[in-house]
């Protein structure tokens, strides 16, 4: 994906409940990426900077459902000239609930 400096992109986060039972408490970070600048919110929510820090709340998840959240990337300055995000779950109870394979933005300048 290319994304002009300080333009704003979506991406969307699939997620899917591969216990045998719900899973409450989760919630969605991005990670952090040394040298740049972002924020990002789900649609309908004010922007936020991504930080280590920076989660969102997402639905409680039955066995086997699949969740989607959509999300408003902006990037605000970076120094390289891509960077990789990684999205992570947690849920109550579970520390790491699942990671996914880096979304890599180029950015155009």
């Amino acid at each position: 994906m290319s994304q002009a400096a300080n333009a704003e992109t979506e991406i969307f986060v699939i997620y899917r409940n591969n216990t045998d039972g719900p899973l409450a408490g989760l919630t969605l970070g991005l990670g952090t990426v040394d040298g740049a600048r972002l924020t990002a919110a789900p649609s309908g929510e004010e922007p936020q900077p991504v930080s280590a820090t920076t989660r969102w709340a997402l639905p409680d998840l039955a066995a086997g459902e699949v969740g989607r959240l959509r999300l408003r990337l902006r990037v605000q300055s970076a120094d390289a000239p891509q960077i990789e995000l990684v999205p992570n779950i947690t849920a109550e109870g579970l520390e790491d609930v699942g990671r996914s394979s880096p979304v890599v933005i180029a950015v155009v300048k």
